[in-house]
């Protein structure tokens, strides 16, 4: 199964360690994430960091680990869908 993973989601993974964020980093499934996702990542860096209450480093660590189980597609491939 391919799963898109959107915004919302993605932010929430990265502020509470929950069942969804330990279910991307288990999951054998094709996960892809829109390339805007990470435009957005850092639109709302700080809030983010704020609302999770990671320092930088440590958000930044949970972005990246998040990010090596998906692959980025771009905005133009989902336009069909």
């Amino acid at each position: 199964m391919n799963i898109v993973v959107d915004t919302n989601i993605f932010v929430s993974e990265v502020i509470k360690d929950s069942v969804t964020r330990r279910l991307i980093m288990k999951s054998d499934h094709l996960l892809f994430i829109p390339e805007i996702v990470l435009d957005e990542l850092k639109k709302y860096e700080e809030y983010i960091i704020k609302k999770s209450d990671l320092s930088k480093e440590e958000y930044f660590i949970v972005v990246m680990k998040l990010l090596q189980h998906m692959q980025i597609i771009s905005a133009r491939s989902l336009l069909p869908y």
